[in-house]
């Protein structure tokens, strides 16, 4: 359910910014959109193209929340078409049969009183509802952690022995250190009311600041993130790739959504005849997308000198620019140096990029290279022969045929 905002001159850009956005994460899901506040006016926009664009669009339900008649408010109509959603085609999953024995597990983990529970407790309740089978044991944590109801991060040997039981905690969590740096004069205690990580770095203890500054704000109670809990909660991040680690204790973490949005002295742009520049054009660029990047590539990055949009890499003697635009439409990479180190590091940067484009739904990213001053598309080099076949995305293991490109023209900032 998408609900843009309430100014009537931003309506339609904000609509196509987030369904592009849920179309990137989710693929061709049903959306409802619902124009709030509406106060009974019809919003004008141009339905029919955002519907062609990113569709399928069940409906759109104008409301006002400040209306006690749901009829008239538009809740009523709103409750209809969820319902109607949820019965329709577009929800398969949602009717898929859940044993008996299996809602009785759920509703007691739902109806526990802890933030968490260890994966043994968990199989022993299994047990005690006659669920024996640690397959299917496995299989309902597995559905519960899709539901939303206790989250277990199996694949990660440091997280999977500890299922969170309240989602919010884990939101709220995360959300508190990406604010740790707000500042708030009317809210916050002089001793808060400044940046907890000015640097990006988050560490055990900054992080019961960050939290009880967070308490502050009423966004979370600091109690419940004691201090054995605090490396799990940065593990967490670690593997959503929203920090990395500093050291190998888990004690310390770079995240670089709170890294300055001004690039640091010694970020130019590398420029030579033989330097490689390529731009990726998409319709919106994710928010975590190059935080996600910096995040995973962070041992390349010489002497720390990465920013919120972009960073330097090293690789032996090549050095490399990755970055977005403030307009977020498109993401830069220039990589100089000797050829071999050079294409190398290319091959770093798109492997890293297309990996992470894959992990979203519809993305479609336009990767282009700039050849003789303009930029053009890979599978249109390769066709006219300036590019290796090899160099297609999503083949990584060749790089001859980058030599050609070199250009030593200025990239579009």
């Amino acid at each position: 359910m998408l609900v843009p905002g309430e100014r009537d001159d931003i309506l339609e850009r904000d609509a196509a910014y987030w369904l592009q956005l849920i179309r990137s994460y989710a693929g061709t899901v049903p959306v409802v959109v619902v124009l709030n506040k509406s106060g009974g006016r019809q919003r004008t926009f141009d339905r029919d193209t955002l519907a062609a664009d990113y569709g399928p669009i069940l409906g759109w339900v104008a409301t006002d929340c400040s209306e006690p008649d749901d009829d008239k408010g538009g809740i009523a109509e709103l409750r209809r078409i969820l319902t109607t959603t949820l019965d329709g085609e577009h929800m398969e999953n949602v009717r898929r049969k859940f044993p008996r024995k299996w809602s009785r597990i759920k509703m007691e983990v739902e109806h526990m009183s802890a933030s968490f529970l260890a994966y043994q407790d968990f199989q022993k309740l299994c047990r005690k509802h006659g669920e024996l089978d640690e397959n299917e044991q496995a299989v309902l944590a597995s559905d519960l952690h899709d539901l939303g109801v206790a989250l277990n991060y199996k694949r990660d040997p440091r997280l999977r022995d500890t299922t969170v039981l309240r989602p919010d905690w884990l939101a709220n969590g995360i959300y508190a250190v990406l604010r740790s740096n707000d500042r708030d004069a009317k809210c916050l205690p002089p001793e808060y009311d400044r940046q907890l990580a000015p640097d990006g770095r988050v560490t055990l203890e900054s992080l019961e600041q960050i939290h009880l500054k967070a308490a502050c704000w009423k966004m979370l109670n600091a109690a419940d993130y004691p201090e054995d809990k605090r490396s799990f909660l940065l593990r967490l991040m670690d593997l959503f790739h929203l920090s990395y680690p500093l050291d190998t204790d888990d004690t310390a973490q770079l995240v670089p959504a709170l890294l300055s949005p001004t690039p640091p002295e010694g970020t130019e742009e590398p420029d030579s005849e033989d330097v490689v520049r390529l731009r990726y054009e998409l319709e919106v660029v994710p928010a975590p997308l190059v935080p996600w990047f910096i995040a995973r590539v962070f041992s390349l990055i010489p002497d720390r000198l990465h920013w919120s949009r972009g960073t330097m890499l090293k690789y032996d003697d090549a050095i490399g620019k990755v970055w977005m635009t403030q307009d977020e439409r498109y993401i830069f990479a220039s990589v100089d140096g000797p050829f071999a180190q050079r294409d190398r590091l290319v091959a770093i940067v798109r492997g890293t990029l297309y990996q992470i484009f894959g992990e979203y739904k519809a993305l479609d990213p336009i990767e282009q290279w700039q050849h003789n001053g303009k930029w053009v598309p890979t599978e249109t080099l390769v066709e006219f022969g300036a590019l290796a076949q090899s160099l297609l995305p999503g083949i990584w293991n060749d790089q001859e045929g980058i030599t050609d490109l070199g250009s030593g023209e200025e990239s579009e900032e």
